[in-house]
């Protein structure tokens, strides 16, 4: 893969951004990145893709929608200012006042009055990404806490929202009422060859055909057109106090971590509504929002465990593939089900609120991960751009509204410590984000909002709809969620004000200014072992080592400690190098010799190790002095005062009695002064001697002989 020339150049050195330090100054610094980035690529939209959608990146021209056609990529555009209007409160939350003044400016010199145009668009996406940036923009203009306060400008938001609804809602005027996937915003016919489909065990199907009032599938899941349903059952009832929904979310949430969770519950995959059976082996990228959902319903655990696969996907590919398939077969073309990766926000997304409710720095670092990929693999002449081919590395001449509405946003406020968002609607318990990343909250309190008769418009085509009464197939929903009861018959929960002590909180350890819970996870090695054939770098990528095993990242945060009494899942810093770099099979494939095992070599591993004092607990019991010498003679008589013994090798348990044979070491570690072999062969690591991992450099070699050195 090529370099491309870009115009966009940083105020800041690749060392300067990778210090792992996360200080404020640190913090501060990527967040000034971050923002430029955002900058770069905002103006590149507005010099080339203006009055179009977006932009392409590449080839520095607007990307329009085309008449007629069926692709999904031209379905969300609709040549109506995509990106800006996605995009509005992206200004506020960066602080770039000027640019949202230039750009309501903008929509006055060229007379925006309103959304009459002669286009066909998707429902869905209109709705997320146009109307929820007018909205968002207009709650930040009329809260009168907020340093952009001015609710004329936000009645004028408001207006352009009130009309584009109204242009939307004739889309809900279906025999059943469940709307239609697509709308003409001018209110002519929409092109008939356009598809029509929506987005017992208590799981949903993931598409409806609105005219027929029936399922159009038997599968479920938590990613792509099913997503949103779980966003807006527990969004809503956060946001709106909605005891109903937030019943929905429960049912909903219990029955994908009954039914869809596998390969030791990292993972969720789709299934058939009615058995619960496997029907797919693979994850779409829209699903790494899962653990952000979960981090806000309060179940932060399974947050931090369902997240890492996504962590590992990211280290593998240094992206997040449209599809990942979980069975794959040792080839980087068997990974893929879908190949390329639009900058997607989900990961950095789940990412963010990972570090709001934990504090682990191992998110910073992730976020840090992200913003050198920005500078160094994805940054385009005019803007950024993703993989059309993960495998090759293709370029992908589009940049999406939400790279800059959402990845680059989350991105910014994950460094951002002092965000209005943070500061000041985070503490009111009400405000959440949108599935398009628009920040929402109920804002009471604004002087412009306590008359709202005079505030809002009421649309005709709004009041008409009776919703609940004339959608048969909610009824349907309601009875599937909610056996033997009514629409109108529905259980009731207590208030949504929990107690502290129903969430679940992640121990920190406050010895250090900061340390990575993360890394205190012994599970963290055995996920590599689950997943070893489908996590396969393609070979043009460089081999970089795991972001949560880097050296200064490990070292800062590590918070290993070689005294500690039994099962150290991490030895002590200065030997991270040896020991840490990502395994992702068939590179140092683990062979089963009965009760010993044997690998090639000593590079590309993962290893856990505990320390065995004399009269202290461990898996080989209580030793006494005596029995700590009696290994002496494996290590050339040299006293030792402990030992150590090899617990893992990339996840994969070595029972108490076994050894773990090394064909060979790289010569580069036998000259550190950290590795040392005996004339027995055995391995010492920083002193420490391993009691269970020998090296011999010949097959046909007796194993307690070495001619390493």
């Amino acid at each position: 893969m090529l370099p491309i020339r870009c115009g966009y150049v940083s105020r800041y050195s690749d060392e300067e951004i990778l210090q792992s330090s996360f200080t404020s100054s640190h913090l501060e610094l990527l967040k000034n990145e971050t923002r430029g980035l955002f900058q770069f690529s905002w103006n590149s939209y507005k010099e080339y893709g203006l009055p179009y959608d977006e932009v392409k990146p590449l080839s520095c021209t607007p990307n329009k929608r085309r008449k007629d056609s069926l692709d999904l990529q031209n379905d969300v555009l609709g040549n109506y200012h995509l990106t800006l209007f996605d995009n509005l409160d992206s200004l506020l939350v960066l602080g770039l006042w000027d640019q949202f003044n230039e750009t309501l400016q903008y929509l006055e010199d060229i007379n925006f009055v309103d959304f009459d145009i002669d286009s066909d668009v998707s429902l869905f996406e209109t709705d997320i990404r146009v109307l929820g940036g007018l909205l968002s923009a207009h709650l930040y203009l009329t809260d009168e806490r907020h340093v952009m306060f001015e609710p004329k400008k936000g009645r004028r938001l408001l207006e352009l929202a009130v009309d584009l609804a109204d242009r939307l809602l004739p889309a809900f005027d279906t025999p059943t009422g469940v709307p239609l996937p697509r709308v003409n915003l001018k209110g002519n016919p929409v092109n008939s060859n356009l598809p029509h489909d929506t987005s017992s065990i208590n799981l949903l199907p993931m598409t409806i055909d609105p005219l027929e009032s029936k399922w159009l599938d038997n599968v479920s899941g938590i990613g792509a057109s099913i997503d949103s349903f779980y966003e807006y059952a527990l969004k809503g009832a956060i946001l709106f106090d909605d005891e109903d929904l937030f019943n929905v979310w429960n049912i909903a949430y219990n029955s994908v971590q009954s039914n869809m969770k596998t390969f030791n519950d990292y993972l969720t995959v789709n299934v058939d509504v009615t058995s619960g059976k496997n029907r797919a082996y693979w994850i779409d990228s829209l699903s790494a929002f899962w653990p952000g959902l979960q981090v806000l319903a309060g179940h932060i655990k399974p947050a931090v465990k369902s997240h890492l696969v996504y962590l590992k996907i990211w280290n593998c590919f240094q992206s997040i593939p449209e599809r990942w398939s979980i069975n794959g077969d040792f080839t980087i073309e068997g990974s893929m089900a879908l190949e390329w990766y639009p900058l997607r926000p989900e990961f950095i997304e789940s990412t963010y609120h990972l570090y709001r409710s934990t504090r682990d720095p191992i998110y910073l670092a992730i976020g840090q991960d992200l913003l050198m990929k920005l500078r160094s693999m994805f940054l385009c002449p005019c803007g950024l751009c993703g993989f059309q081919d993960i495998r090759s590395g293709i370029r992908q001449d589009r940049m999406e509204s939400f790279v800059l509405s959402e990845t680059l946003k989350y991105l910014y406020l994950l460094f951002d410590e002092n965000n209005y968002i943070h500061n000041v609607l985070e503490k009111q318990n009400n405000m959440i984000f949108s599935t398009e990343g628009h920040p929402f909250w109920l804002a009471t309190h604004n002087r412009s909002l306590n008359d709202p008769a005079q505030y809002f418009t009421t649309s005709p085509l709004l009041t008409e709809h009776k919703f609940l009464d004339r959608i048969p197939l909610l009824g349907t929903l309601w009875n599937r969620l909610y056996p033997e009861k009514t629409t109108n018959d529905r259980p009731t929960l207590p208030s949504l004000s929990l107690p502290h002590s129903s969430c679940e909180f992640v121990a920190r350890n406050t010895d250090t200014f900061l340390s990575s819970h993360l890394l205190q996870d012994p599970t963290i090695c055995h996920i590599d072992k689950i997943f070893e054939k489908s996590l396969i770098t393609p070979p043009y990528m460089n081999s970089t080592t795991a972001i949560e095993f880097q050296d200064n990242f490990y070292h800062n945060y590590g918070g290993a400690n070689k005294d500690s009494l039994t099962s150290t899942p991490i030895l002590e810093t200065e030997v991270v190098t040896y020991r840490i770099d990502p395994f992702f099979g068939g590179q140092n494939t683990l062979m089963d010799f009965g009760l010993d095992f044997v690998i090639p070599t000593i590079r590309d591993l993962r290893l856990s190790f505990e320390i065995i004092k004399p009269f202290e607990t461990s898996s080989l019991g209580l030793l006494d002095n005596a029995a700590i010498d009696a290994f002496s003679p494996l290590f050339d008589n040299r006293h030792l005062d402990y030992v150590t013994k090899l617990v893992s090798i990339n996840g994969v348990d070595i029972p108490t009695n076994s050894n773990v044979y090394c064909v060979k070491v790289s010569p580069s570690l036998i000259k550190s002064d950290q590795i040392r072999i005996s004339t027995k062969g055995y391995f010492t690591f920083d002193n420490n001697p391993v009691i269970n991992l020998i090296v011999y450099t010949d097959l046909d070699q007796d194993f307690g002989v070495s001619s390493v050195v």
